[in-house]
């Protein structure tokens, strides 16, 4: 990058007229069927995510190319440190709050998630999954005494 570059952008970011440059967060992607044409949506596996902030945004629906509002989630991936946005519109198509929102209402900032993309059996659309890395990773404790720390012991059956 040039010295007036360099310029340019230190001003623009100190404006905050810089772009993001945070890439959107990827749960799945749609296998491309023999024809060409998007076939069904197929998940990348779980996300270890942390919760750094969410805001109300302009996005653009799709298929009619209409205005909507979104939320925009700000995630941190665990095992990387590097930032992923992720947004869904704030209602569906019926009207009533995504579902994705009323997942998210028991999170707060610095929350540590786990988001997967999941599929309906039978069902070419899915829905993405929402749990606490915190339930996830929680094993069963039992009281030292309940241990067998005898080896040569045989177990009752």
């Amino acid at each position: 990058m040039g010295e007036k570059t360099k310029e340019l952008y230190k001003k623009a970011k100190e404006a905050g007229k810089v772009r993001s440059t945070v890439n959107f967060l990827e749960l799945a992607k749609r296998e491309k069927k023999e024809d060409g044409s998007d076939g069904a949506p197929v998940s990348l596996g779980p996300k270890k995510v942390k919760l750094l902030g969410e805001k109300i945004v302009k996005g653009i629906e799709y298929k009619s190319k209409q205005e909507r509002k979104e939320v925009e989630y700000l995630f941190e991936l665990i095992d990387t440190g590097e930032q992923r946005k992720y947004r869904k519109p704030i209602y569906d198509e019926n009207g009533n709050l995504h579902y994705f929102h009323e997942e998210m209402k028991n999170h707060a900032e610095g929350d540590s998630l786990v988001l997967e993309f999941k599929k309906d059996k039978g069902k070419m659309r899915g829905y993405i999954s929402v749990e606490s890395l915190q339930e996830q990773d929680t094993e069963t404790e039992y009281p030292e005494e309940e241990i067998n720390n005898n080896p040569q012991e045989e177990l009752e059956w």
